[in-house]
């Protein structure tokens, strides 16, 4: 299992879903949303089965910058 960020590039590839970031922000959003929810149920039946943590990593970056600005 991967996190939203990851999800979502692998559904569109990463660079139209940069471009989605930009023009189509509200589906994207609605997106964000949805794959959010998943992930929640997933980790919510984690916790049903005994677990005691979830940890994930998200990359983000390149070597020495981020893939986007902050503020997206």
């Amino acid at each position: 299992m991967s996190w939203p960020f990851a999800i979502c590039c692998y559904m569109h590839r990463m660079e139209v879903y940069f471009i989605d970031l930009l023009a189509e922000r509200e589906c994207i959003d609605i997106l964000h949303d949805r794959v959010t929810m998943l992930l929640e149920g997933i980790i919510d039946h984690y916790g049903k089965t005994g677990m005691d943590g979830v940890m994930f990593c998200e990359n983000m970056g390149t070597q020495n910058r981020l893939l986007m600005s902050y503020e997206m």
